[in-house]
């Protein structure tokens, strides 16, 4: 199979410190096959951008990249850390509101030109997240995957694409997902299993920055 690299662009980056600052026109858009913009929030069910800057200014730049590379591939992002679980629940609590969200995910998507959707629910029963939620999540997957073929089929649109990502974790692994179902070869999952090492660490590790900053510079 065609090898991929998915890379995160976090919507926080441009404001780090002066020499630390990334827009996403900083980008080289040939370094990832998939470029994600994290984070998108949600209200009401709905999904929306976070920011008015992430409106206005950091999607047409991060989709932009693709007439420099016209073979990448662009998603947007829900959850993160921050995010917590409690609008996860509410949104998977009944069909309606999974719908009210497949439907607002498919106008944001096609507005803003992203070519999918990733979703970054930490984690499915932990966190405040009942146990229900984790068979509600596989759910929400299958009802995603339904909703961008016909919508490509009605809009002959190629269709958007699905990611997830999931905890390498054994212990959140066994809690959080249906390893038989959680992927039925339509969706694209991205194991956590490591991230940049900041100042918080007292060791060097395997993915510490190789460069040294100033103190004070470091923003994970």
């Amino acid at each position: 199979s065609k090898h991929s690299l998915v890379c995160y662009f976090t919507n926080w980056a441009p404001g780090r410190p002066e020499s630390a600052s990334t827009f996403p026109r900083d980008l080289d858009p040939f370094l990832c096959t998939h470029l994600i913009f994290a984070f998108a929030s949600m209200r009401n069910n709905q999904i929306v951008p976070e920011t008015l800057q992430d409106e206005k200014i950091l999607y047409p730049q991060f989709n932009k990249l693709k007439e420099r590379n016209r073979e990448l591939k662009t998603l947007l992002s829900i959850g993160g850390w921050n995010f917590g679980t409690l609008r996860f629940t509410s949104m998977l609590h009944t069909f309606g509101n999974r719908e009210k969200f497949i439907n607002s995910a498919i106008s944001l998507l096609r507005t803003y030109n992203f070519d999918g959707l990733d979703l970054f629910f930490l984690y499915p029963g932990l966190r405040n997240s009942p146990t229900h939620d984790r068979w509600k999540f596989l759910i929400l997957i299958e009802e995603l995957l339904s909703a961008f073929q016909k919508e490509a089929l009605l809009t002959h649109r190629p269709r958007l694409l699905l990611s997830a990502a999931v905890s390498g974790a054994p212990h959140i692994i066994q809690t959080s997902y249906d390893g038989t179902n959680v992927n039925g070869g339509n969706t694209v999952l991205s194991n956590l299993s490591a991230a940049l090492p900041g100042l918080s660490e007292q060791d060097m590790l395997h993915s510490s920055a190789n460069y040294l900053l100033a103190i004070g510079e470091i923003q994970a």
